[in-house]
């Protein structure tokens, strides 16, 4: 049987934004710089960045009649959380309130400052629109910088409004009346029209992470040796030390009626990167690495010959570019 050799490239990306739609049937309170909709039919958000004055000013509008959130979180959860809760009460009057999760259960009122600031509110047709501001570094422990780069933003929504008539009423779980988006706030560019290209930007990306097989190709799993389990083994090299890294590596499989034609396997060969084998003169702009496959990894391989599909070059942080 053909064997054929899985390999790991770096390829560039060209990013084309696609449009998106807007669900709210209510109108916004003004023009915005940016929308986005963060659940179908349920969840939409506009917003318009003021560097000026260091502050950025939302509308959030969610197919419910009570009350809606919207936060920003560091790691996408609610641990840590800085939360604005508000709603519009049955007189039309706005009300938000400031509060902070420290863990996956209810988040507090903030008893610092308050940092959320409701501007205008509205409640038509099932709909709730609600118009805030918050500053991007509010100084406050219990608050979380909307910094350049990238945001965690999370929403949710519930039922019915809070009463604060009555002081033993909160709000209630969400179930799962909830989402996440990762948003550039400071720096968004807004999706265009359909079929229209909206710029091109090239990224160098390690695909040795995710590999996706050809189509006509598997690597094969048997059950000859008796194995009933099968165990993944991650190598982790983090020469730096660099913390605060998360990893979700892992296969997915996918179960066909047929038989791949070809079979996958890979071949590993070189030199170690360690500077006592792989030493490198100091300042050279080029350097030539010998390496050589024993008859014992080759004496497999059909007449016909194997065809190699992929390769990742690789030196660890002895060398900066491999061809």
């Amino acid at each position: 049987m053909q064997i054929r050799i899985i390999l790991w490239l770096y390829i560039s990306l060209i990013l084309i934004e696609l449009c998106i739609g807007i669900s709210s049937p209510l109108q916004p309170f003004t023009t915005y710089k940016h929308t986005v909709e963060l659940q179908a039919n349920v969840a939409q958000l506009w917003w318009t960045v003021n560097d000026i004055e260091q502050e950025i000013t939302f509308e959030l509008h969610v197919n419910t009649v009570g009350w809606i959130g919207l936060g920003i979180s560091p790691a996408g959860g609610m641990q840590g959380a800085d939360i604005a809760v508000a709603w519009v009460d049955t007189s039309g009057k706005v009300h938000i309130q400031d509060r902070f999760a420290f863990d996956k259960i209810k988040p507090i009122l903030d008893n610092t400052t308050q940092d959320w600031f409701a501007l205008r509110g509205q409640e038509q047709n099932g709909w709730t629109g609600i118009q805030f501001k918050r500053y991007f570094d509010t100084c406050d422990p219990m608050d979380v910088p909307i910094k350049s780069g990238t945001n965690i933003l999370i929403f949710a929504y519930g039922l019915v409004d809070l009463d604060l008539c009555q002081s033993n009423v909160d709000i209630t779980y969400h179930d799962n009346r909830r989402g996440s988006r990762i948003l550039p706030l400071r720096s968004y560019v807004d999706q265009p029209a359909e079929d229209t290209l909206l710029g091109l930007e090239t990224i160098d990306l390690r695909f040795n992470n995710t590999t996706v097989y050809p189509e006509e190709t598997g690597y094969a799993v048997t059950s000859d040796t008796g194995s009933k389990y099968f165990m993944i083994k991650i190598h982790y090299d983090n020469p730096r030390q660099v913390s605060n890294l998360q990893d979700s590596s892992g296969i997915r499989f996918y179960l066909a009626n047929d038989l791949r034609k070809y079979d996958l396997g890979y071949v590993l060969f070189g030199t170690l990167s360690r500077p006592t084998s792989l030493a490198i003169p100091p300042k050279a702009e080029q350097f030539i690495v010998d390496s050589y496959c024993p008859p014992e990894a080759t004496r497999n391989f059909p007449s016909s010959g194997i065809n190699i599909v992929s390769a990742l070059p690789h030196t660890h942080l002895q060398g900066i570019s491999m061809v």
